[in-house]
C-alpha cells in the first residue's frame, strides 16, 4: 500500500487526514504490522480512485516478490503497479 501513495506522490499525513487514521495507523499498515479493515481498505481505493480487488490483487503479487532480491522485487512491483494501474483506468473507460 506504501507503494500506491508513494506512486500518487501522496505524503503519510496527508493520506491519514484523507481516509480518517492517524499517522501511525498507516505508518503500520505500510510496513505489515497492522492489517486495515476492509471499511479502511475501501477508503483508501477510494482515496487513490481503484478499486478494493486491484489493492489485494497487488499486495499478493508483493507476496510472491519477497523471494527475489530487494532492487528486482521493487522494479517488478512497480512494473506490475503500474500496469494494473493502467488496466484499471481502461476497463473504467469500457463502462
Amino acid at each position: 500500500m506504501r507503494l500506491l501513495r508513494i506512486f500518487n506522490d501522496c505524503k503519510r499525513i496527508d493520506l491519514a487526514e484523507g481516509i480518517g487514521v492517524t499517522r501511525a495507523f498507516l505508518s503500520g499498515i505500510e510496513n505489515n504490522k497492522r492489517t486495515p479493515s476492509m471499511r479502511t481498505l475501501q477508503k483508501y481505493a477510494d482515496y487513490f480512485d481503484v478499486t478494493v480487488s486491484a489493492i489485494m490483487l497487488f499486495a499478493e503479487d508483493i507476496e510472491k516478490d519477497k523471494k527475489k532480491p530487494a532492487k528486482e522485487a521493487m522494479r517488478s512491483k512497480l512494473i506490475k503497479f503500474t500496469q494494473m494501474m493502467r488496466w484499471d483506468h481502461v476497463t473504467e473507460s469500457l463502462k
